[in-house]
């Protein structure tokens, strides 16, 4: 089988992936038909937490066992929690199940990162910012479509029967190759670089994922709420693969600090009118979403390929950290202005992890 099966492969998984994240606030409307807002945060953060888990547990799984039966199990989790959530109305049960379809899309998220992190090391940074580019296009393109639509349950049954139409049989062919080497997850959590990077990801990403939960109360009743929706994930695609390639060529940890500086920028400009909330809207998906890839390559780098879906996977886990983070800094009514100091706090820590494992660049 020929390497760029696996990043279509791949690139299949994150079309679908990124409708449990950008398309939130697409279907948050409908939804508020069944639940109220604090409900509504509730499932949101269930997401947040269950899929940065289940990436640690099924990383291990993938890498000590089999990649393969990871993504037919994640492919399957991640499209009955669409299908199941059509015909739920009570909070509890449709928390379980949102819960079920979370651990699949975090799971299936890991997979499709390291199968082209593994398959292409040359160009990693590039591949996997590829990759990662349908976690932000798949809500792109689906979000017109689940905006114009009045009832949830008919969304989540047509995307719950995508998945099992489309990523369940792609997950069949995943592997692996053989022969890789790095560091164990024991050994990579007893090193003071990695809790610098896992530390400088949980701060950083604060304003992405503001965005990712909060965007339509931001823009709601303005002109531009419609195209901030839209615009969102298809700019924090956009920028995985252009900041990958980039990293490529001028280093992971320079290239992250340019990220956060021009994410921090973007918190400024979201502070004023509509027009600017949307510029910002679009400075922060592009920075934000290269945040992501550019963490996670880093790791791979830094501790190597042989255990990085389960390494990249412990640093994931920081996701659910930045909701707790999100969370607390919401019920204290944190200004919007605050959160422009997380990126540049980020800067010095990477800083910090790049002196301690020794790398330049």
């Amino acid at each position: 089988m020929r390497k760029s099966v696996f990043v279509a492969v791949g690139l299949s998984f994150m079309l679908y992936n990124s409708l449990y994240q950008y398309s939130w606030n697409a279907v948050y409307p409908l939804l508020l038909h069944r639940f109220d807002t604090r409900e509504l945060s509730l499932i949101f953060s269930t997401f947040v937490v269950v899929s940065s888990v289940a990436q640690v547990v099924m990383g291990l799984v993938a890498d000590y066992l089999s990649v393969r039966l990871t993504a037919l199990f994640s492919a399957i989790a991640a499209s009955l929690g669409w299908l199941l959530s059509s015909f739920v109305t009570d909070f509890y049960t449709f928390m379980g199940v949102w819960a079920l379809g979370s651990f699949g899309e975090g799971s299936l998220y890991g997979v499709a990162i390291n199968l082209v992190g593994k398959w292409f090391p040359e160009r990693r940074g590039f591949y996997i910012g590829l990759v990662s580019l349908g976690f932000g296009l798949g809500g792109f393109i689906a979000n017109p479509w689940v905006l114009s639509q009045r009832s949830y349950a008919f969304v989540a049954l047509v995307l719950g029967l995508v998945g099992l139409l489309t990523v369940v049989p792609l997950s069949t062919l995943v592997r692996y190759p053989t022969g890789l080497r790095g560091r164990t997850p024991l050994k990579t959590v007893s090193d003071l670089g990695f809790w610098l990077i896992y530390s400088a990801f949980v701060i950083s990403t604060l304003p992405l994922l503001l965005l990712s939960s909060s965007l339509y109360l931001f823009v709601e009743g303005t002109y531009v709420e419609s195209l901030a929706i839209t615009l969102f994930p298809l700019a924090s695609g956009l920028g995985r693969p252009l900041f990958g390639r980039i990293s490529d060529s001028l280093g992971r940890p320079k290239s992250l600090i340019i990220a956060m500086l021009m994410e921090a920028l973007g918190v400024l400009t979201f502070l004023e009118g509509p027009e600017l909330k949307l510029l910002g809207t679009i400075i922060i998906g592009v920075s934000g979403g290269a945040l992501l890839t550019l963490f996670l390559t880093l790791v791979t780098d830094f501790f190597g390929a042989r255990y990085s879906t389960s390494n990249t996977a412990i640093l994931y886990t920081g996701k659910a950290l930045t909701g707790v983070v999100l969370a607390s800094l919401q019920a204290l009514e944190t200004p919007l202005l605050a959160y422009f100091a997380f990126p540049l706090l980020g800067i010095s820590l990477v800083k910090g992890a790049q002196r301690v494992e020794g790398q330049v660049g």
